[in-house]
This record gives C-alpha cells, structure tokens and sequence, in this order.
C-alpha cells in the first residue's frame, strides 16, 4: 500500500489497528497490527523510550507495561535515531473489479498500486475495490464471499464480474460467473435476531455460514469462530468502533519532587532508556540519582518513590482499577481538582467558593447550587486506545461496560508484561464546577422528581442501549444537560469551535462536578480564550444565559412535551432535548447525546436551579 499520513491522535483512535482508511485516491487499507509498529532500530527498548508515553494511573488500570505514542516518520541520516518508522498499512479489501468489464481480481495485502492486467479488456487497468466487506461481533473482518455467495457455497474456478442496472439499491447488483450461475446481492446486508441473511441463505439450504475468524490487519492469519457474519459497505461507522480511555495528569503522589523527576524523565529520553535498562530496582535508582542530582534537588529517597511510582504503574493509595467501567479513574481527579495545584502537569486556581464572605453580590442564588469554580489554566490529557469492536459497541446483557480488547490489536498472543497500547498526551485548559452535594440530595428526595424519574426509568426500561453510570440517579442527566448548555456558550464567547470543546463528567455517590475543557497539541496548552470565562463575574453572567436557554427549545411545544412524556433521540433515552436546543457534537459529549433533559434544569416543579 502507498504511504498515507495520519495523525498521531488519529492512530489512537478511529484509525487504530483494524480500522480502515481511505487514501485520497479512494483506496482503503487495513491499520496494521500493533507487532509491526516499532520495528529495526526500536526492537531496542532504549530507543522504544523515546515514544513512551507516562501516565502510571492509566497503565495501572489497563492492566499493561507500556503506553508508546505512535512513533513519527523520519528520514535517515547519521545522526537520526528511530528512522524510517512507518504504520503498516495493507491492501483491504483485496477483491477489486475493473471499471470497464466488470471483472472481478483479486490483489495482495502489499500492492501498491490497483494497476492489474485484465483478461477481458486484454490490458492494464486501474482496478476498483469493491464495496462490501464482511465482519463479526469477535472483532473479525474478511473480503465479502463473492465465490460462495454466487455458487452458494460451491467449489467454481470460474471468472466472476459484478454487474450493476444503475439503480440506487442493492436489488440492482449481482454476481455473475462465466459457469452461468448469476445471483442478486439483494438483502446481504440485512440482519436478523442473532443472524444475518448471508449466514442463513448462502448455502441456500439448512446449513450455516459463520465468520471464518480472519484478522485481516494481522495479514493472513484466522482464528476459530462461528459468530454469524454480516456484510456492510466498507465504509460504514460501525465497522471499526474505538475504545479509548482517557486520565487528566494528577501530581505524583502529591510530592513535588516526584513530579519533577517524571517531568526530568519525560524530556530526557536518553537517560529514560539507561534507567529502563537496568536490571532491578536498586540500579535504576542509582542510575536515576546520578543523572538528575546534579540537575534537581533531590534525593536518592525520591528517586525511589518515582521508580515504584513508574514500576508499579499506579499510585501508592489508589489501588487496581476495576475496569468495567472507567469512571473509577476520575475518583481521584475530583479531589484534585477541588484545590488549587500548582505543577508542571496541572495548574489550578481556586476562583470562587460559596462560603465567601461577599459570594452573593454577584453570584446571587446560585449560591445555593454551586460550591466551588476553579480555573485550569494548564492540564494534561492522556489518552489510550484499549482495543476496539465491530458492529456494535453494546455487549450482550445491553451495556456499555468497557471491555478492552488488547488481544485483537495484536498478531501474536503477547505476556501481559510485554503488552503495550498506544497513546498520546495534550494540553489544555479548563473550567470546573463542583455542585452542592447536600443540595442536589434534598432535590432528588422531591416527590416531583422521584416521579418523573421513576417514569423515565420505566420508559427506558426496555431499551438495548444504556449507561449505569449515567441513568441510576437524576443528577447526571441534569449534570449532562448543563454541561451541553454551557459549552455552547463558551463556544460563542471563547473563539473555540464547539468541536473542540468536551465535557468531563464526575458521578458517583458523594461527587457531584464537571470540567468543561479543550486540549490542543502544544506543550504550553492553549490560548486561555476558555480559562478567563472561569472569571467568576463571566462565570455566572454564562449561567444565567445558558439557564435562560434551557427553558425554551425553538421546536416547543413539541419538544418539551414529547419529551416530558414519550421521549425522545435514540430510543427515548432523552427527555426535552433535540438538535434545535441541546445537541452538541458528539465527539464532544462523552454520551453520544443521550441521557438529555432540559426539564431537570429549569422546569418550575422539576428543576434543580428553580430560582423562584
């Protein structure tokens, strides 16, 4: 396949191992597998050390050695360390058809070029892929069985040409062999409860067709598997849904001097790899107090406290993550961020509290709701792509639980102490907002609100889709809605693009906050249009007309009222939310735009902030 370039966040993300890109020439390869990212220079892990990536919280919860950003592409000369590194891409799908004829060919995973002799035109032709793929549950995806499906499943070395009358359905394809068997491509991509139509009629009779257990990224290689396969067009969004999971830096385990030497680390890739090159504990602490003594005041006792930091890949008092769900991380960096910091990762002012003497002057009611706003003028955020699925990202029982998938990301079955994930750190800025908790308990106990959520609850009851973390409680949804509302109006005020703004949500039982922030890919973060509306006088003048939008919706009254009683958005899991009031970007909201309600923002019975 020929050189394409990509992006690092791009990598660790929708175009990981497995996915699928398209070239500006309209040809698609297959991400390739992890074991073929480093290679030459870097099978030494001193040079490996330069792409590393660390963040210990996040390593701890996914359970690896190493987090490696993808490394970048340099020209070789004397002095270039880690050249020549490139991305494998291969040839996927590898059935093309020639534009002229109709012929069907088949290329390897390494042509660069789709330039092929044709039989029936009787000369070279530029070769199109065709359109459909096949995949499974298990992660697989193969070439659509254009063979089996027109012979239904018998044995044919004929010539095949896929034939189109123009129309716009998939009644209007068909495969056709030069043995004469001619068949429609009509309902291959439909589903059914627990199959597909290819697997229940390419053989056109009682037996099943079943995923063959191909990992096309990992070249040839098959493994066992009788999931039911189902076409779809090879550029479909659910042909390749990412997991990532993302942590905001924190100070190392609240020592100054820790933070410095990760920070030392960090820059110094060279004495990063000597460190990592010794043997046991005691010599890469000596090795890590040699070279940064005489640059930092340090001590060899500090030394040992970052390498058990780095050996042990999480904090001293946070234990192994518990990795259904990755919410558990954002535990500790809700108490971090209640308090001003001051470090190389992570700065905060503490900007307003509602014990102030003089808070009502310009905060006025809302002291009531909101405890405290700090101002991030600098964090760092950290994100791992942990494995990826096909078709649908729901498990079995309904949920979202995070499932990471590191084995399908890989060609070879890898010891869990050589596993690595890639990933990549940015800086950014932030607002966040820590709600009264005693408050928002007293809110919950309304009759009001204990009925309307209790009927929501029943209404969604019998979705396939949900998210524990969001829907055991009203205040998430609230907390939600808000969220949507005021990165609106930060996205009209600050100069960022709605786009690049995201929410961060914490929910559990005794944390109630956000942090509303953009990130960007300088190591001095970003512009400070975002952090000076955390301004406590911009800060609520923003409230107030975020709040005033929550009451009314341009498509009310049906807006409010569907919402109210049926539902609305993917399978009523929103209340009064729709796209002319609430919606964002969905690669802004952590929920894909569900689990929304204007309702518990405003409404005069309902609303957490009725201010009458």
């Amino acid at each position: 396949m020929r050189r394409l370039p990509l992006r690092r966040s791009q990598l660790v993300g929708a175009n990981g191992p497995g996915s699928l890109i398209v070239s500006p020439e309209g040809e698609t390869a297959i991400v390739g597998a992890l074991d073929y990212w480093f290679t030459k220079e870097t099978k030494d892990e001193k040079n490996r050390a330069e792409f590393e990536v660390f963040e210990p919280r996040l390593k701890g919860f996914l359970g690896v050695n190493k987090l490696y950003m993808p490394p970048d592409y340099r020209k070789a000369h004397e002095d270039t360390s880690n050249s020549n590194l490139m991305i494998p891409l291969l040839r996927f799908p590898l059935w093309h058809y020639c534009p002229f004829c109709k012929e069907l060919h088949r290329l390897n995973y390494s042509a660069e070029s789709s330039c092929k002799f044709c039989r029936t035109c009787n000369e070279n032709r530029y070769m199109k892929q065709v359109p459909f793929i096949t995949i499974c549950k298990q992660g697989h995806i193969s070439d659509f069985p254009w063979g089996e499906w027109v012979h239904s499943g018998q044995e044919c070395n004929g010539t095949m040409t896929l034939n189109t009358s123009g129309g716009a359905t998939l009644d209007s394809w068909s495969i056709k062999c030069s043995c004469g068997k001619n068949r429609s491509l009509r309902g291959i991509t439909a589903k059914r409860e627990n199959s597909s139509v290819i697997t229940e009629e390419l053989y056109g009779d009682a037996l099943k067709y079943t995923c063959k257990g191909h990992k096309a990224w990992c070249s040839d290689e098959f493994e066992p598997c009788n999931e039911p396969t189902v076409a779809i067009l090879r550029n479909s969004i659910n042909v390749y849904l990412q997991q990532k999971v993302s942590v905001i830096s924190l100070p190392g385990e609240k020592n100054q001097n820790v933070d410095k030497l990760l920070d030392f680390l960090q820059r110094q890739t060279v004495v990063h790899g000597l460190v990592q090159s010794q043997t046991n504990i005691v010599g890469k602490v000596e090795m890590l107090y040699n070279a940064a003594s005489s640059q930092l005041n340090v001590s060899k006792e500090d030394c040992e406290k970052t390498i058990l930091y780095m050996e042990s890949s999480i904090s001293v008092d946070e234990g192994n993550g518990d990795l259904s769900s990755p919410m558990i991380l954002r535990e500790k960096e809700f108490d971090v961020l209640q308090s001003a910091q001051n470090e190389e990762c992570l700065k905060i002012f503490e900007e307003w509290s509602n014990e102030d003497a003089d808070a009502k002057d310009y905060a006025g009611a809302y002291t009531k709701f909101i405890k405290k706003i700090n101002r991030v003028t600098k964090l760092r955020e950290t994100t791992a792509l942990a494995g990826f699925k096909r078709l649908s990202s729901v498990e079995e029982d309904g949920s979202y639980k995070f499932k990471p998938s590191y084995d399908l990301m890989y060609h070879k079955e890898v010891p869990n102490e050589k596993k690595w994930l890639p990933a990549y750190s940015v800086f950014g800025e932030g607002i966040f907002i820590q709600f009264d908790l005693e408050e928002i308990r007293k809110w919950e106990q309304k009759v009001e609100v204990q009925q309307y959520f209790e009927e929501y609850l029943s209404r969604i009851s019998k979705m396939k889709h949900y998210m524990p973390e969001i829907i055991n409680n009203p205040r998430n949804i609230m907390m939600h809605s808000l969220a949507h509302l005021i990165m609106e109006e930060i996205a009209n005020t600050s100069g960022y693009n709605m786009a690049s703004i995201r929410e961060r949500l914490y929910m559990n039982e005794n944390q109630a906050g956000m942090l509303i922030y953009t990130s960007a890919g300088d190591i001095e973060g970003t512009f400070g249009g975002l952090v000076r509306l955390g301004h406590k006088m911009k800060f609520f003048h923003m409230i107030d007309k975020a709040l005033g939008k929550s009451h009314w919706c341009s498509s009310d009254p049906v807006c409010t009222e569907l919402g109210m009683t049926m539902g609305q958005g993917l399978q009523g899991a929103n209340g009064s939310a729709c796209y002319n009031c609430i919606y964002i970007p969905e690669t802004s909201c952590e929920c894909g735009n569900m689990y929304l309600d204007r309702t518990l923002l405003s409404h005069s019975n309902l609303g957490f902030f009725n201010l009458n």
